[in-house]
Formats: structure tokens, C-alpha cells, sequence
């Protein structure tokens, strides 16, 4: 069954209310685990709904290229961001992406846009 405009207002209200709630903190694919769960849709068509954009799309790929660009590990990556190596190596295979503010922290660590490192051909 397809979303109709209702639901996708829905869906949009209910993830901003979620986002500012402290519990859910940093935990925006939860987030769109739940709303997905509940919808019946896939975890991709939730993400499109409120980022306007395809989830993973080449996060991961531009991760991994701007980190081996600049002869980095994943460790010294997680570790000027307060992260653990394995969810840096978690975004880079495409088994997850980062929330909003930890890709704003990304571009700021790598010197580049959020645009950059979600943009398909980087």
C-alpha cells in the first residue's frame, strides 16, 4: 500500500517531534526504522521523504575517498570525531549513513560541503 499525502505529513511531523526529543538524540536512522516499521515502506523511501534525497546513495564511497585522500584511518578519523572506528567502516560499506549533525561534523572535519559527501559522483 502506497503513502498518500496525509501519511507523508504525517511522517514529516512525527520526525521532527522524534528529533527533539533527547531519547532520540543522534539516532536519526532509528528514527526512520520506526516510521518505516510503522508505514510498512522501506527504510529508503522514509529517508527520501524527509532528506528529499536517496539514502546511501554514495555516502559511504565519498567517505571512504575523502578519509584515503587525506591518508587517513578509519581510527584517526573516529577519533578526531568521538566515534568508534566501526561506525566510521559502517558508513563507508553502505550499512548505515550518519544523522544530519554528524555529516555536518564530517564536512567540517573533511573541509568540505554536506552537499559533497552526499552527492552521487564525487
Amino acid at each position: 500500500m502506497g503513502l498518500n499525502n496525509h501519511d507523508i505529513k504525517e511522517i514529516i511531523i512525527t520526525f521532527k517531534m522524534a528529533s527533539s526529543n533527547p531519547k532520540y538524540e543522534g539516532n536519526t536512522n532509528e528514527i526512520i526504522k520506526m516510521l518505516a516499521n510503522e508505514y510498512n515502506v522501506p527504510f529508503d523511501r522514509i529517508y527520501t521523504i524527509i532528506f528529499g534525497k536517496k539514502a546511501n546513495g554514495n555516502i559511504g564511497a565519498n567517505l571512504r575517498m575523502l578519509r584515503l585522500k587525506r591518508n587517513l584511518t578509519q581510527q584517526e578519523v573516529a577519533d578526531s570525531l568521538g566515534l568508534y572506528y566501526q561506525t566510521i567502516g559502517y558508513w563507508e560499506n553502505n550499512k548505515g549513513s550518519p544523522g544530519a549533525k554528524k555529516l555536518e561534523r564530517l564536512a567540517e572535519f573533511y573541509g568540505v560541503s554536506v552537499e559533497e559527501i552526499t552527492e552521487e559522483n564525487s
